[in-house]
């Protein structure tokens, strides 16, 4: 259960700013609590918690979200197969072949002051 992650970008605007990273995940995923993620832990962000968290990823048969309470990315991926196939939640187990592999998971993430 680890996340890494990778400064690409910074833009910053009137009333805030926008990291752009990228994410690798390893080990095991843990439903209960998903992938612990505290963007305020971050260098520079000051304590603060992120407006939106928008994460992408070339794999289509996984759906990464970001959850604020938790401060954590939870993971959901095609456990039914096909294009049509149903979503669900990671299993608590070590990640699937195709997420340990995958380099190109992307975060946007925006904070707003005040």
């Amino acid at each position: 259960m680890a996340v890494a992650t990778t400064f690409v970008a910074k833009e910053k605007f009137i009333n805030g700013f926008r990291l752009y990273l990228n994410l690798v995940l390893s080990g095991s995923y843990v439903v209960t609590t998903g992938e612990p993620l505290d963007f305020s832990t971050l260098g520079a962000i000051n304590n603060r918690q992120p407006r939106h968290v928008f994460i992408t990823s070339k794999d289509s048969a996984v759906i990464y979200t970001y959850d604020k309470a938790q401060k954590s990315i939870r993971v959901w991926t095609n456990s039914a197969g096909g294009a049509n196939g149903v979503f669900t939640e990671h299993t608590s187990a070590a990640y699937i072949a195709s997420i340990l592999a995958d380099t190109q998971i992307e975060a946007v993430v925006t904070f707003i002051y005040g």
